[in-house]
């Protein structure tokens, strides 16, 4: 049986949509129907569903459908719901069900039988009263999709030959090591034996077996091989260098004890190293800035800007970062401080004076590695006159990271976008954000794009994604997830538009 869902509509506007609990084989055999309608209802009438899409399918449609009300024809099966419980979307559900279960003459429970009773086995004991035995199984048929399984026992027994034994007085076995290992590996230890009275077993006042079940004999009496282990470890040595990083070693020996008789020497090192002494002799700082190309975006060379670097283990500055401001250029300042003040997190310029100056990038290197970069999202950062300007640094890590980005199109006419090349994205985190990047991925109506990306910027937390037009093809998307290492880490969901030319943020949830 199948279930025909028939839309009738009785104007424009309104419109009713009945499902009929129909026989397809009645279907077909007096063509209710045009050829190509009975020729699709015979096709999915075909079970292609396994015993397991089956199982699944009965189980949602139990709870999903008979306990809301929706009729069937289902062998077994009762309704216990009111169909007014049954929403569109249940009814659609309960329909896709009915097109998997029906095909396939599935039940909501066959109870199990028994087959028949096998022969009788043969007597346990060939006098003095042995078992029988007969067992039937649960299969004709199996209880299947929540059935009763069988009732009644599987197996019955009777006695035989009852007749009485001759006397036989009990006979020993053959001894037996229990275990089968000695109880220790060197030096002189014992196995233990045992025997059994059931050689025969002593029957009908038989006399029992004479002398002991059990015994001891000596084993593995060769001297037992000494391993070798190590000794303490010896004092650190002196340190090769007073500061900027240095070695020193200690030593140990295979003397507790020595190896003998054959042991194994130590295994592992007799030497090892640290570093030592490895304040910075002098820690070199290194500040990188490109000034803007604008008429105006030229500043000072030195003297106008004091720059201040706040960083996790300490604060520098101020400082005069003498370095060419000219338009358009990057340019270095270098200085050398006692200590290393770890991950720069801000850099706060102040300008002393009335000459303003912008620029669009600035990096900082420490003791000869990239520490930390900003770089503007828009155009150059202003540093107007007798102003402060404040920096939230991106520090940079040891690795890049890998960054996989899922987003779905929407499906309207003109949600679609391009490809690759209009868009510029970056991952904004608690601690920094990404430098710009190009996400080639689909973005044809209703698709799932994806594209991956690496960066070696200290992110922290994932917390928004801004995203940047290039160009004048606008792009809607529906959804926006990052994953790194197969673990999501931030999600979107919405509607989001990408107008032409404008900038965007998305704010994980």
């Amino acid at each position: 049986g199948h279930i025909i869902r028939i839309t009738i509509t009785y104007s424009y506007f309104l419109s009713v949509t009945i499902m009929i609990q129909v026989s397809l084989a009645v279907i077909v055999s007096v063509g209710l129907f045009a050829p190509s309608l009975a020729g699709e209802l015979q096709r999915r009438a075909a079970c292609t569903a396994s015993d397991e899409e089956q199982q699944d399918a009965l189980r949602s449609f139990k709870n999903k459908c008979l306990e809301r009300g929706w009729p069937t024809t289902l062998e077994g099966c009762t309704v216990t719901g009111d169909p007014a419980d049954l929403t569109a979307r249940n009814k659609k559900a309960c329909a896709s069900l009915d097109d998997i279960l029906v095909p396939c003459a599935v039940s909501c429970g066959v109870d199990g039988k028994y087959s028949k009773w096998s022969d009788w086995s043969e007597c346990s004991a060939e006098c003095g009263g042995g078992v029988m035995v007969k067992t039937r199984k649960c299969d004709s048929p199996a209880p299947s999709f929540g059935g009763a399984p069988c009732e009644g026992s599987d197996t019955e027994e009777k006695e035989c030959n009852t007749k009485p034994c001759k006397v036989v007085d009990g006979g020993w076995s053959d001894w037996e090591p229990v275990g089968n290992q000695c109880s220790v590996e060197c030096g002189g230890g014992e196995l233990a034996f045992t025997r059994s009275c059931d050689n025969p077993k002593p029957s009908e006042n038989g006399a029992d077996c004479e002398g002991a079940d059990r015994k001891t004999e000596e084993c593995n009496t060769d001297p037992c091989h000494v391993d070798g282990g190590f000794g303490a470890w010896s004092d650190w040595s002196q340190c090769s260098q007073e500061c900027g990083g240095g070695e020193q070693s200690q030593t140990r020996k295979c003397d507790s004890p020595a190896p003998s008789n054959g042991g194994m020497e130590c295994l592992g090192e007799t030497t090892q190293t640290r570093e030592c002494n490895t304040e910075a002799c002098g820690v070199v700082y290194k500040i990188s800035h490109r000034t803007g190309n604008g008429e105006w975006d030229a500043g000072a060379r030195t003297g106008m800007y004091d720059f201040t670097l706040i960083g996790t283990e300490g604060t520098v500055g101020p400082i005069d970062c003498a370095a060419d401001r000219s338009k358009g250029v990057y340019s270095t300042c270098t200085f050398e401080l006692p200590t290393n003040i770890g991950k720069v997190r801000t850099v706060k310029i102040k300008n002393k004076g009335a000459d303003m100056w912008a620029f669009t990038t600035l990096f900082v290197n420490i003791a000869g590695k990239l520490n930390a970069r900003w770089q503007a999202s828009g155009g150059p950062i202003k540093v107007q006159h007798w102003s402060l300007v404040e920096l939230q640094m991106t520090n940079i890590l040891d690795h890049d990271i890998s960054y996989t980005i899922t987003h779905k199109t929407g499906t309207a006419t003109w949600d679609e976008g391009g490809r690759t090349g209009a868009y510029v994205f970056n991952l904004i985190g608690s601690l920094g954000e990404t430098l710009p990047f190009d996400c080639n991925a689909d973005r044809s109506a209703g698709a799932v794009g994806t594209c991956t990306v690496s960066s070696n910027s200290e992110l922290g937390k994932l917390l928004k994604v801004r995203i940047k037009n290039k160009t004048d093809n606008h792009w809607v998307f529906k959804t926006f997830k990052v994953e790194v290492d197969g673990e999501v880490v931030a999600n979107w969901a919405g509607s989001k538009k990408v107008p032409d030319r404008q900038t965007v943020l998305a704010v994980f949830q």
